[in-house]
């Protein structure tokens, strides 16, 4: 893990906010196992960015969770170790300077790393943790991260290897982790993207068909036109259509037109 804005200070803005954080009120609104002890004693750790459930499930000894919390705006401007922190790795100048004042002090969210034994696993509770006043009852915190400041309006930028930093700065230096890559979930656009596919092929089916029907009309007027020209040079007045005859080819080609459709909606449904 790196902060951008005070790189060659991480390692004691992270142990200094660390230990601050063991004794201060937190709001833990989310968490999930992503780590526990093996038969062989050797804690395995589960790499993902995909936290929404359970990476692994509790063994006997101690497991690795990742809890979510946030701080609120006077547990922050009351800790100057919090405020260097997040002062470390808020992008905007003008945005950092808000952790100076009082009143200008934001809200914080973090994420923090904690070893529980499984005799404490019945606190990982609401009532235990929301809010806490001494997350070590709890468990032993190793890590912590900025996740969001007043509530995402600031923009974050610092380097952080979830790996890494569990072996330099949380001391897991002897653990096994395994990496689960992730898929990205299918958005909105992508969705798009697909279905549209299907859309343009089904619109030049339909031009296609459209363009055939139209040259076939085409053809069909210009072969009339040339028997009504013969029959005006022969002498012989052209037939016409009477009005009920006109609205009966009328309808028998609205008919064609949309069956084909229906047809071609049928086939790319």
């Amino acid at each position: 893990m790196l902060f951008k804005y005070n790189p060659q200070n991480t390692k004691e803005l992270h142990n200094a906010a660390l230990n601050c954080l063991r004794h201060t009120r937190l709001y833990a609104y989310s968490y999930c196992c992503i780590g526990h002890t093996e038969l062989n004693g050797t804690l395995h750790v589960f790499i993902s960015k995909d936290k929404s459930n359970n990476l692994c499930l509790p063994k006997e000894g101690y497991s690795l969770f990742y809890i979510e919390c946030s701080l609120s705006d006077k547990r922050v401007s009351q800790n100057k170790e919090i405020r260097d922190l997040m002062q470390a790795v808020v992008r905007h100048k003008i945005n950092r300077l808000a952790f100076n004042n009082y009143h200008t002090t934001p809200t914080i969210d973090l994420g923090i790393y904690i070893l529980v034994n499984k005799s404490n696993l019945n606190m990982l509770t609401k009532e235990y943790i929301t809010p806490t006043n001494n997350i070590d009852s709890v468990g032993h915190i190793i890590l912590c991260k900025p996740v969001r400041a007043a509530n995402g309006l600031f923009s974050l930028d610092f380097l952080f290897d979830e790996k890494e930093a569990l072996k330099e700065l949380g001391g897991l230096q002897n653990a096994v982790f395994t990496i689960i890559e992730t898929t990205p979930p299918i958005t909105k656009k992508s969705l798009f993207r697909k279905h549209s596919r299907g859309y343009s092929q089904l619109s030049a089916e339909y031009s296609k068909h459209e363009t055939t029907t139209k040259n076939t009309i085409t053809e069909s007027i210009e072969r009339e036109e040339a028997q009504s020209n013969k029959q005006a040079e022969a002498g012989v007045e052209p037939h016409q259509l009477s009005h009920t005859e006109t609205i009966t080819y009328g309808i028998n080609f609205l008919t064609e037109v949309s069956l084909a459709f229906e047809n071609l909606c049928t086939k790319y449904h």
